[in-house]
């Protein structure tokens, strides 16, 4: 007759299974830059996994799915993003080790999702990931982690967008900063957004 193999087993989504399978024989959907690999079978399962509403990521999706964020796939990017919202493990060293390892293009991504992440108080190290991303010699990435901490919003992010736009020369992530700000709320970000706004008549983000 058949094999058991465990209530756990029987109960999966087929689309898991596979998926689960391109990762244990060592192809990985996407590579740390966020660019697609060659193994289409795992975007096709993937892609099965994300059609389902329902679907709630384990820990041997997160790498996958955090790599598809970072590419530049618009639109698996939106139910990505979605899927990993209702993950219940923590993310933050995953996210780091994709961001530590990923591309110029792919970096501004990866905060914006550690941005939507955050404030869920499950994955560790977000807020200090997207702090580091407003040290980042790319403009592109400097404005990503101001638009991620005015989602976190708090003390540390507040801090951390005052201190940048004290130093912060490009006039497209200063509005970025100033916009950030602005979510914070606090009297003292109302004073440094009218001080800086009064440099910036006629400047819009690239």
């Amino acid at each position: 007759g058949a094999p058991v193999r465990g209530r756990r087993a029987l109960l999966r989504h087929p689309a898991e299974e596979r998926t689960e399978r391109v990762a244990c024989r060592g192809a990985p959907v996407l590579s740390s830059g966020g660019r697609q690999g060659s193994s289409e079978g795992g975007l096709e399962a993937l892609d099965a996994l994300l059609a389902d509403p329902g679907f709630t990521p384990g820990k041997h999706h997160a790498g996958a799915l955090v790599d598809l964020v970072a590419s530049d796939d618009e639109a698996r990017s939106k139910p990505t993003v979605a899927a990993l919202a209702r993950v219940q493990n923590d993310l933050g060293r995953t996210i780091e080790r994709r961001y530590a390892t990923a591309s110029d293009e792919a970096r501004p991504r990866i905060l914006r999702l550690a941005g939507k992440l955050a404030g869920s108080g499950l994955h560790t190290g977000l807020g200090e990931l997207v702090t580091s991303g407003l040290a980042s010699e790319d403009a592109r990435t400097r404005r990503a982690a101001a638009q991620a901490l005015g989602r976190i919003r708090g003390a540390p992010s507040e801090d951390a967008l005052l201190a940048r736009l004290e130093r912060e020369t490009d006039a497209t992530v200063r509005v970025r900063l100033i916009e950030a700000l602005g979510k914070v709320g606090s009297e003292r970000a109302a004073r440094a957004i009218a001080e800086a706004s009064r440099d910036l008549v006629g400047a819009a983000p690239a």
